[in-house]
């Protein structure tokens, strides 16, 4: 499968694949935006246990993320 849809007489049509297409990529680009508005911050967990704070993990995830 090459993850491009074959327009088709019968199917779907090109205009109907590629604005699904862009709706998804737009709600993609909207979840991330707000996945980095809520990264942690270090003095929200000064009192918390050592290895609690993980700012390592969601930076990670968020970069996985971009290049997916």
């Amino acid at each position: 499968m090459n993850g491009h849809p074959v327009v088709n007489i019968n199917g779907t049509s090109r205009e109907a694949l590629v604005n699904a297409r862009m709706s998804a990529v737009e709600s993609l680009r909207s979840a991330m935006q707000a996945l980095g508005e809520c990264s942690p911050n270090g003095r929200d967990y000064q009192t918390a246990p050592k290895g609690e704070y993980e700012i390592d993990n969601h930076v990670g995830m968020s970069q996985q993320l971009e290049r997916e």
